[in-house]
């Protein structure tokens, strides 16, 4: 009984955190100004994790205190909509579409074959990969 209640609990409570209070965070958000300091992050997000990688950049810059170059990097789900937003609430960032990955990964990837196929197998593999390119 216990643990179904725990689990009702979780649930209402990730509703309300992604309907509610999610929102209200990328409303109220505004990027500090100022020079960005001179090391890049980069994101990977996919159609399910892109509000989280929302959260994630904004919780990072406040607990720094800095601007920081965001990357969002996409694995090639993210629709138009869910850009768009992420391009309200960051304004600055530099999104990352997967056609523009999958480009340059083929010239930086060229002379490593096994790579370049286990990254078109698995998206995990983007992470590592097309970071440094």
């Amino acid at each position: 009984m216990l643990t179904r209640l725990r689990a009702t609990v979780r649930r209402q409570l990730a509703w309300l955190g992604r309907h509610a209070i999610e929102p209200l965070i990328f409303w109220m958000h505004r990027r500090k100004e100022g020079t960005e300091v001179p090391v890049s992050v980069h994101m990977l997000v996919s159609s399910q994790t892109w509000d989280a990688g929302i959260m994630a950049a904004i919780s990072f810059e406040h607990f720094t205190g800095r601007r920081w170059p965001l990357f969002i990097h996409e694995d090639g789900s993210v629709s138009a909509a869910q850009r768009a937003v992420i391009e309200r609430v960051l304004p600055g960032v530099r999104f990352v579409p997967r056609s523009e990955a999958e480009a340059r990964a083929a010239v930086h990837l060229s002379r490593h074959p096994k790579c370049l196929s286990n990254r078109r197998r698995h998206n995990l593999f983007l992470k590592f990969l097309d970071f440094p390119a």
